[in-house]
């Protein structure tokens, strides 16, 4: 099964959480995660580097900061619709997204995510 590379899975997730295109809000495009992309495997190659490291740091905590947007906005429809089952799992998604520190792990985040919520 064919599946789609992490910059289109983080695209087309904010994409599908917010409903809406590629430039229709800022960070829900593919281009913000291939940044990130670049500068984390520029910090693989030079790990001693401070300024590697605080741009990594800056557009890490950037990506999650538009995923967690996302979770919000959708988490503030399903409480206006009473929608408790999926506010529940979104809240648990909010706090997941917290706790997560490395690029490995933000991958399998988006990764799980988008296969969940990847339905047509």
């Amino acid at each position: 099964m064919y599946e789609d590379p992490i910059d289109l899975q983080y695209e087309y997730l904010l994409r599908k959480l917010y409903k809406c295109g590629r430039y229709d809000l800022k960070g829900v495009d593919a281009d913000v995660w291939r940044n990130l992309n670049g500068i984390y495997l520029r910090l693989k190659k030079n790990p001693k580097s401070r300024e590697n490291k605080k741009e990594f740091k800056t557009e890490f905590e950037k990506i999650k900061g538009y995923i967690n947007n996302a979770l919000d906005y959708k988490i503030s429809i399903f409480t206006v619709k009473k929608n408790i089952k999926n506010l529940d799992q979104f809240l648990d998604y909010k706090t997941e997204l917290n706790r997560i520190k490395t690029f490995e792990k933000l991958v399998e985040f988006i990764n799980r995510l988008h296969r969940i919520h990847n339905n047509p």
